[in-house]
């Protein structure tokens, strides 16, 4: 009577079979680039007729005070998230000074 392990096998781990219809995320190669330029290129004009959009509406609507706090607020805003970013940075990269 043997008391040894019992005997395991080992199973081969093989890639999945290429089917016929949709490629996969990461073959989808030359095929995409323009359609993924142009959906990034359209957030792009989104992002800067919103922005000027927002700055037409507030000038109107804001007085200069008033104008000039939001201003003040938004550059808080921004330096609180990029130092928040630069915190949470997984590389440990972050808030890294050089001396020159």
């Amino acid at each position: 009577m043997c008391h040894c392990a019992p005997k395991t096998t080992r199973r081969r781990l093989t890639m999945p079979k290429q089917t016929s219809g949709n490629p996969s995320p990461s073959s989808r190669g030359l095929s995409t680039v323009f359609s993924d330029s142009a959906v990034l290129v359209g957030g792009r004009i989104a992002n800067v007729v919103l922005g000027l959009g927002f700055v037409v509406i507030a000038t109107r609507v804001l007085t200069p005070g008033e104008y000039g706090r939001l201003a003040y607020v938004l550059v808080v805003v921004a330096l609180l998230a990029t130092v928040a970013s630069a915190w949470t940075n997984p590389t440990g990269n972050g808030l890294a000074l050089s001396a020159g």
